[in-house]
């Protein structure tokens, strides 16, 4: 009986929504997914801040006195997320992500989806001899919309 993601024709093309990817170790990887490729960070961020609501209110008074409040356009939603960096690999792929000139989609450990538009990526390395690779990032995006596909 074949596995998720994969039918009687072989590979499902039309991408990876499932459950939450778990690697072997037990530890649910960040997922990036632009619509046709699919990448695990191989170590989750340190910290996230996920995208919240709030409200734009405006009030005007009317000639009678009486208050009345406005709903305006929602604010646009970022976040942020900030980790480390371990081997060269890891540097080169986090970098292509990055570059992507659309919108991908994040999956944290706690399956919260976000398709996002990456809008900062500041590296700043850390000497290390044990790791030649090691830096810390911090990375911005712009939340496009939310949820699964």
């Amino acid at each position: 009986m074949p596995g998720f993601g994969v039918d009687l024709f072989g590979e499902d093309v039309f991408g990876p929504w499932g459950n939450l990817d778990a690697l072997p170790s037990g530890r649910v990887a960040w997922r990036f997914f632009d619509g046709v490729d699919t990448y695990l960070l191989p170590v989750n961020p340190q910290t996230a801040s996920m995208p919240s609501m709030k409200r734009s209110i405006t009030q005007k008074a009317t000639t009678a006195g009486i208050q009345v409040l406005y709903e305006g356009l929602p604010d646009v939603k970022t976040m942020t997320f900030s980790g480390v960096i371990m081997n060269e690999t890891q540097w080169d792929l986090l970098r292509l992500w990055v570059r992507k000139r659309k919108q991908i989609q994040i999956t944290d450990d706690l399956g919260a989806a976000n398709w996002v538009y990456i809008t900062s990526f500041r590296p700043s390395r850390n000497k290390n001899n044990t790791y030649e690779w090691l830096m810390d990032y911090t990375a911005e995006a712009t939340v496009v919309d939310r949820g699964a596909i």
